[in-house]
């Protein structure tokens, strides 16, 4: 009755990421370092994209 108790499998994800995935975390290091150099650039660029999307509404 409990012979599959507890699961030998212990992975906890079955497939390897998608591409874009690995490219976005890889990537998250990088976006990391260059926001903390440039604050005011990175503000500037968040406050285009939110803009940019309130406009296209």
């Amino acid at each position: 009755m409990y012979a599959d108790y507890p699961p030998s499998d212990h992975r906890t994800y079955r497939h390897a990421p998608a591409l874009s995935t690995t490219l976005a975390l890889a990537a998250l290091p990088l976006a990391a370092l260059l926001a903390a150099a440039y604050p005011a650039a990175t503000v500037a660029l968040l406050f285009g994209l939110l803009a940019g999307r309130a406009t296209r509404r």
